[in-house]
């Protein structure tokens, strides 16, 4: 089994989690200003998330490892449509779709 792809994968789910932190951090300025917990955890994840990545780049092929980069865009619209009831069009499903299909042919 290759770990690096999973590795990949986690690290773009954490900085999937991260974004959505930032932006409940983000709105939450006005109340608890820039120092805020959830601005302070996004950040803690993105660094995790970094941390894991290198890792990750360590172990495999740069092509495949910075493809799996990207799925962090599908996990963050994802998680933009549960947690802040984003749009679910179907346009926007079926990008989603493209870019995880792009990422396995990336991989092959």
């Amino acid at each position: 089994m290759n770990y690096s792809i999973i590795l990949g994968l986690v690290a773009a789910l954490l900085a999937s989690f991260a974004g959505i932190m930032l932006k409940r951090g983000a709105l939450a300025i006005i109340f608890q200003g820039f120092f805020n917990k959830r601005l302070m955890f996004s950040l803690f994840l993105y660094g995790t998330s970094m941390i894991v990545f290198v890792i990750a780049l360590k172990l495999g092929r740069l092509s495949m490892i910075y493809g799996l980069a990207a799925v962090n865009y599908a996990f963050t619209s994802f998680l933009g449509m549960i947690y802040f009831k984003e749009s679910r069009k179907k346009r926007k499903i079926l990008g989603i779709l493209l870019v995880v299909i792009g990422i396995v042919l990336l991989g092959v």
